[in-house]
């Protein structure tokens, strides 16, 4: 690849993404998303912290990524609402490339990344319930489309957020208040 070009994600706008550190670009080698993990910086040291056990695993085990260095010009920080992620409107040339065979692999052997394995202890399922519940309700994934709603097609909901999906569609039917 010689030119990134521009892609509508989840911000509508089409962008180029970049990050300025290799390992956070590592954890986006994967396609996943805010259900299978939460993703944070504690003391300057990247967090990514199972949803469901064995998320890690269905994500990154034996998958690949390239990394692509990219000239920093025209890139700007503060769009996407994630301090890390800078965009660019514009088709961006790559200056490298960086190929990983096994994204776990390579995540588990960097000492900038801390991989927290799913326990199944109350204050560990409250921290998930809170982060999945809060993603739910900011991405709709319980609003009725034309197929239904995604929760009731997304296998991650059927097997390890059911509870939850349940409680909040009560919730929000009204018959609580």
């Amino acid at each position: 690849m010689t030119v990134i070009e521009p892609r509508a994600s989840t911000h509508g706008t089409p962008y180029v993404y970049a990050l300025e550190n290799f390992v956070q670009a590592l954890v986006f080698g994967a396609k996943h998303d805010d259900f299978d993990f939460d993703i944070s910086t504690v003391d300057g040291k990247l967090v990514v912290s199972e949803c469901y056990p064995g998320a890690l695993e269905r994500v990154y085990a034996g998958k690949g990524c390239s990394v692509y260095a990219v000239a920093g010009d025209g890139f700007e920080r503060g769009r996407t609402g994630w301090d890390s992620e800078l965009v660019s409107e514009r088709a961006t040339a790559v200056v490298s490339e960086t190929r990983v065979d096994d994204l776990l692999k390579a995540l588990r052997e960097n000492a900038e990344v801390e991989l927290v394995v799913y326990r199944d202890e109350p204050e560990y399922r409250r921290f998930v319930a809170n982060h999945v519940v809060d993603r739910m309700i900011r991405f709709g994934v319980l609003d009725e489309g034309e197929n239904g709603c995604y929760a009731d097609r997304d296998e991650r909901f059927l097997t390890h957020y059911k509870g939850l999906v349940e409680a909040l569609k009560r919730a929000i039917s009204g018959e609580l208040l």
